[in-house]
């Protein structure tokens, strides 16, 4: 075909992408794809039965770190840990579905983000071609994610009363150090780094710095990074400026990103605004701050820009935190952004600079994360401790908690199989409700 094309063609290159428009499911019919406008079309006969996404992963020694397990990939069966049979959705963003029985589980492709309505029925139908996959006449529970505005719970309801099943709600972090575990058969209580963008915490607040204590039927929240507003909520993460503008609000000092009037409104926004100890907003308002990215245009594209500057970087910038309390600990981010300000604060910076003012900061909050960890494992009488959550998927981050794990004697379990991110929740969330069962 390819031959053909260039053979008929005075072009060099030809480029093509799937007949979909962005954040919905791929179009499977012909005639629907001339609904996009596009200059040109490449149609095949041959009938698409299931859509499958490209898979997407990063390698890191000699493992594979999957951020889409899709096409070539999927299904893949795992142990389950137990031997009912439950239906599993996912979160919002990045979802997948899982089914189990008879002690096996299996995840669907990549499915989106379920936001999109398109998305919503991509899922049901997925689900629907995993239950005569896999032959399932009985589901005993079906598992949803514990953020009570997620879209994949009404889904999950609805399967859950199609089959008369009990619906578990499952805490999003957790899920991910269960995903963690199953992808290394890791039976074990596991104290893990459980670090993203985004999950509902059980005391209502958004979690995402997480350090926990994990069994496949129960955990503890043994530390976490220090609150932080979300001012506009959702917008703060596409505006990260307001993150580190509330960052310093926090601290008494007002910084002049915005006029006056909406400096004035977002002060008094702070404390009615959502609470957020997510590592994934942590390194968006430092990418923010050093003038890497003020706006985000695509999902994680501040932590992202942010990666090359750390793996770059030097750590020859002294910073200091504390952690305070214990069960939980809390460790401090604001005196590194303070510290930050005293060594950057209305200067010029080279890219140099940036680079290793960011990993100068990071690698104390790293430090101290692991400190968390290290001692609390020690306490239980482990020798292993986990990293999980889309931040995992930084490289430069993943090295510097091996580092340091390694240098206390201990061992890091990482993913292989399992998606790091959102991908793999849907995973988590099985596992913890047969266990629960």
């Amino acid at each position: 075909m390819q031959h053909i094309l260039f053979h008929h063609t005075k072009s060099d290159a030809l480029v093509m992408t799937s007949a979909n428009l962005p954040d919905e499911p791929m179009l499977t019919e012909n005639q629907d794809a001339f609904s996009l406008g596009l200059d040109l079309y490449l149609l095949h006969n041959r009938r698409i039965v299931s859509r499958v996404d490209d898979s997407v992963l990063i390698p890191f020694e000699s493992r594979n770190l999957f951020i889409r397990k899709s096409r070539g990939f999927v299904p893949d069966l795992l142990n389950a840990f137990h031997d009912r049979s439950v239906l599993s959705v996912g979160p919002e963003e990045n979802v997948t579905a899982s089914l189990s029985k008879d002690g096996k589980l299996i995840t669907s492709q990549y499915i989106g983000n379920t936001t999109r309505y398109e998305v919503q029925n991509f899922l049901r139908n997925s689900i629907d071609r995993l239950i005569g996959l896999f032959g399932i006449e009985k589901i005993d529970a079906v598992a949803i994610d514990k953020h009570p505005m997620y879209t994949t719970r009404r889904i999950g309801e609805e399967f859950a009363e199609r089959f008369g099943a009990e619906i578990i709600e499952v805490q999003h972090h957790w899920s991910h150090v269960a995903g963690l575990m199953t992808d290394n058969e890791w039976k074990d209580p596991l104290v893990s780094l459980s670090v993203d963008g985004v999950g509902y915490g059980l005391d209502g607040k958004i979690w995402g710095g997480e350090i926990l204590l994990s069994r496949l039927d129960s955990f503890e929240r043994l530390g976490h990074l220090e609150y932080i507003p979300l001012i506009g909520g959702d917008l703060a993460t596409k505006e990260p400026k307001r993150l580190v503008f509330a960052i310093f609000q926090q601290m008494g000092v007002t910084k002049d990103y915005f006029e006056p009037h909406k400096a004035e409104i977002f002060s008094k926004a702070m404390d009615k605004s959502p609470q957020s100890c997510s590592l994934g907003r942590v390194l968006d308002a430092l990418s923010s701050y050093l003038g890497i990215c003020d706006l985000m245009t695509y999902d994680g594209e501040p932590a992202i820009r942010l990666e090359r500057y750390l793996d770059a970087g030097r750590p020859q910038y002294e910073f200091q935190t504390e952690i305070e309390g214990s069960s939980p600990s809390v460790i401090l981010t604001s005196p590194l952004f303070e510290r930050l300000d005293s060594l950057a604060g209305g200067k010029e910076l080279s890219e140099g600079e940036k680079a290793d003012l960011s990993r100068s900061f990071v690698e104390e909050l790293m430090v101290k994360m692991v400190e968390v960890c290290v001692n609390d494992a020690e306490e239980h009488g482990m020798k292993t401790i986990g990293l999980t959550g889309g931040v995992s998927y930084n490289l430069p981050i993943t090295r510097i908690v091996k580092g340091l794990v390694e240098m206390s004697d201990m061992q890091l379990l990482l993913h292989n199989s399992v998606p790091n991110g959102d991908g793999g929740v849907s995973i988590g969330h099985n596992v913890i409700a047969g266990n629960l069962l």
